[in-house]
């Protein structure tokens, strides 16, 4: 995603534009301190509910304003949430499925995410090519945040028993 595109469209000089990626880049790192401290005090699965729930919010607002203060806005709080985001995720599978496998399944999960990056920026430009605007492509940000949120609602734990495997609601 690639904001700085989407400022200059609409006049943004390219140095403002370009402000945006330090300020995603400044908040990702206070996301990534928040989200550890909240990890440790709420717990893993609820930062991951929040701060997907978060992104979906913040393309959401994206649909409805190209104003550059909102761009500014979006930047700092995106940067925040994909923090706690890249935060939780190397936790969850520990928490989930336990050590044992931690490797491959943070092998894997790192692997789709930087798939998904690559190839997210490539799908945006496609469908702004298509469309002629942005609103398809922050439309379809929006569907794959909340279908995030919708899956991480199915987290928690795996509790492994002498009967068997046993999922366990929560944190």
């Amino acid at each position: 995603m690639n904001t700085t595109i989407y400022a200059v469209d609409p006049g943004a000089p390219g140095f403002r534009a370009a402000s945006l990626l330090s300020v995603m880049g400044l908040g990702s790192i206070a996301g990534r301190l928040i989200g550890g401290l909240a990890s440790d005090r709420f717990g893993t699965r609820p930062v991951l509910i929040t701060a997907t729930l978060m992104m979906a919010a913040q393309f959401g607002l994206l649909i409805v304003s190209r104003d550059f203060r909102a761009l500014l806005f979006f930047a700092g709080l995106f940067g925040i949430t994909y923090g706690k985001i890249l935060c939780a995720m190397p936790l969850l599978p520990a928490e989930t499925f336990g050590l044992r496998h931690h490797g491959i399944l943070l092998g894997i999960i790192t692997f789709a995410s930087t798939l998904g990056g690559g190839m997210g920026s490539l799908t945006a430009g496609l469908l702004f090519d298509l469309f002629r605007n942005y609103a398809v492509v922050w439309s379809v940000c929006v569907t794959v945040s909340l279908r995030a949120f919708v899956l991480s609602l199915s987290t928690g734990r795996v509790r492994r028993t002498d009967a068997g495997t046993v999922r366990e609601r929560g944190d």
